[in-house]
């Protein structure tokens, strides 16, 4: 081969490899510093701190992520909740779940929807309970992450929300019942045919059909026979 070719080839390799050390020593920098200021006074570098650790997939920074799970800044106890989950930090799902429990909503949301990021099925029953949060983030994300978990035995809790008043909460039972073609629903769904809400008693004619309940089964649930 060419002895200038040759040297090309080589120039070229420590050009790639020096690069690569240099992202190298870029990531371990910007990593570095987004530890040290996990525990800064201003929320917004902690929060930054903490999507440049989920960036860079820092696994190692979980246990001190863990630890802000106990503070008293709410936005920072969310934003951790949220890169624990994106983590994929199993080490966590004992701490998350007792959240599910936590008198902030916000917590509660996003500690649901960890355990479903996380596919935690042990938390099944507790996120189920969950369908009956007061805040609606809450029931919807609940609903939405049983489903995540394949959760076909809280189906008969999910449809009990078909009554719910919240559209985002409706919408995600919808896709429920859809997804898991859920039997489960139709007793539920022909209590809907005579709802005063006329949009909900068509939505629950429109499932039944979808499940493939015979129009002479629901006229008769209509009259109700």
């Amino acid at each position: 081969m060419n002895r200038t070719i040759l040297v090309i080839i080589g120039i070229a390799c420590a050009v790639i490899t020096m690069a690569g050390i240099m992202e190298f020593g870029q990531r371990y920098h910007h990593i570095a510093v987004a530890r040290r200021q996990l525990h800064d006074k201003k929320y917004w570098i902690r929060e930054d701190a903490l999507s440049t650790l989920v960036m860079h997939n820092d696994r190692a920074s979980i246990p001190e992520i863990i630890k802000l799970l106990d503070g008293n800044d709410l936005n920072t106890r969310v934003d951790a909740i949220g890169a624990l989950g994106n983590l994929k930090a199993k080490e966590a799902i004992p701490k998350i779940t007792i959240l599910l429990q936590d008198p902030e909503f916000e917590i509660r949301w996003f500690a649901v929807w960890a355990l479903g990021r996380l596919d935690v099925k042990e938390a099944v029953p507790e996120i189920t309970k969950l369908l009956q949060d007061n805040d609606y983030h809450v029931r919807e994300t609940a609903v939405k992450t049983l489903m995540e978990l394949n959760a076909r035995e809280a189906i008969p809790e999910i449809v009990k929300l078909l009554q719910d008043d919240d559209m985002f909460v409706l919408t995600a039972v919808i896709d429920a019942v859809v997804m898991f073609r859920s039997k489960e629903a139709i007793p539920e769904l022909k209590k809907l045919l005579n709802d005063e809400n006329k949009e909900r008693s068509s939505l629950a004619k429109w499932l039944l059909e979808y499940l493939g309940v015979p129009d002479s089964e629901i006229e008769k649930a209509k009259e109700g026979k």
